[in-house]
């Protein structure tokens, strides 16, 4: 998977066994993740046999105490029985390792493995188990607070939603359509940009809204974990679920699993009426979103080097333009 950012770490063993001192781990075997837009993960044997997943974050991305916020939300959720990550604390009883690796300074976190894979195809049982815990963890987030909270910035709850939704991926007012050889790709960049949502009505926390087949973990047809809270969100608690709608019908092609999804998820917590109005405007923006990254990182010929082909992303808007409400909650 391509990188949004430069400033990655070089993953050799020496760079890696230094950052691993903090945590007197000197004997180990290792893997990176290819996964990832920003950060780079790496997978940790001991050879006694533990196994931890190392998260070293990209140069310049994130403060100090912007990592400590991902901590406290991550033990928040933790503590409450949540499937998690489980943070390692280093050998100086602290959550962020930094370390200095030829001039620069890097921070880095360690977490317990999760043992499974992330599905490529959503099951009922699966479906049920998510939808359950992402209820749940929007139950919580009113609760969450942190001394950290104040670093992340409340999203414009107004109407200009490009305002804010980019802001984590790449500078999209750079783009020139007028620079565009590709018609389809230029409305479809234009529709993006015009798209305008009113969040005023909707409950505001903070929230994990990045919720997908590659930030979960699947054990056994089960869910094992939620992962990757690095992007967390203050804005509606509710733009997570949405996000998964899409993701279930991308990796399912099939809309009623969408609609099993949120028949389960509202045994644990109803949609508001204004949530539930603004559902088929989330999802066409998680489709902006994607797709117009998809262009930033692979240009008008892209074939799929984030995640899909951009022709891919065009078929998607418009099931989503004619797909009816009703629909999703099993209504005719």
């Amino acid at each position: 998977m391509s990188k949004l950012d430069q400033g990655q770490i070089n993953p050799i063993k020496k760079n890696i066994a230094k950052i691993l001192k903090n945590y007197s781990i000197s004997n180990f075997n290792f893997s990176v993740n290819p996964r990832g837009a920003h950060n780079t993960t790496i997978i940790i044997t001991e050879k006694g046999g533990n196994k931890y997943a190392m998260r070293v974050y990209c140069q310049n991305r994130r403060t100090k105490n912007e990592i400590r916020l991902e901590i406290d939300y991550i033990n928040f959720l933790f503590n409450r029985g949540l499937p998690v990550p489980e943070v390692v604390p280093h050998k100086k009883n602290n959550y962020i390792a930094e370390t200095e690796i030829d001039g620069k300074l890097w921070y880095s976190i360690l977490t317990k493995f999760f043992r499974g894979n992330h599905p490529k195809f959503y099951s009922k049982k699966l479906l049920k188990d998510l939808a359950f815990i992402q209820a749940k963890m929007h139950l919580l987030a009113p609760a969450f607070n942190s001394k950290y909270s104040n670093l992340l910035k409340l999203c414009d709850t107004g109407e200009k939603s490009k305002n804010y939704l980019y802001t984590d991926l790449l500078s999209v007012d750079k783009i020139n359509l007028k620079n565009l050889k590709k018609i389809e790709l230029k409305n479809f960049l234009a529709r993006a940009l015009k798209l305008s949502i009113n969040f005023k009505k909707l409950p505001i926390a903070i929230v994990h809204k990045d919720i997908h087949a590659f930030n979960i973990i699947e054990n056994k047809g089960k869910l094992a974990a939620v992962l990757d809270f690095d992007d967390l969100f203050n804005g509606p608690l509710f733009i997570g679920l949405p996000y998964m709608l899409w993701d279930i019908y991308v990796k399912n092609n099939d809309w009623s699993y969408a609609s099993y999804y949120i028949n389960e998820y509202e045994k644990t917590r109803k949609i508001l009426k204004e949530e539930r109005e603004n559902i088929k405007n989330f999802l066409l923006l998680r489709n902006y979103i994607m797709g117009t990254v998809e262009y930033l990182v692979g240009g008008e010929n892209s074939k799929g080097v984030l995640m899909m082909n951009l022709e891919k992303y065009f078929k998607i808007e418009k099931e989503i333009m004619k797909l009816k409400i009703e629909k999703l909650y099993g209504k005719k």
